[in-house]
């Protein structure tokens, strides 16, 4: 798991322009991961939240989209600029 941990923080770096080994990039990293496998380890949890049957196409579309959303709101909040 590492070696994608460490790919994925490098791109975060890269979007965000935080240093690859800070510390800010690496939980970015891990909270991303998070909301992505929640969908995964909680999927009962889910389905009965959401009364859905199972992860259909149309499941799976809302889920994409809204994780989309939220990743590109974690990249703006660590968005820094380069002097």
């Amino acid at each position: 798991m590492r070696p994608v941990h460490e790919t994925l923080t490098r791109l975060v770096a890269y979007l965000t322009g935080l240093d690859a080994e800070s510390e800010e990039a690496i939980l970015c990293t891990y909270t991303i991961f998070g909301q992505i496998l929640i969908f995964k380890t909680h999927r009962e949890f889910v389905l009965r939240r959401t009364a859905w049957k199972a992860y259909s196409d149309k499941e799976a579309a809302a889920i994409v989209e809204i994780t989309l959303q939220n990743i590109d709101a974690i990249i703006a909040a660590h968005k820094r600029t380069k002097s």
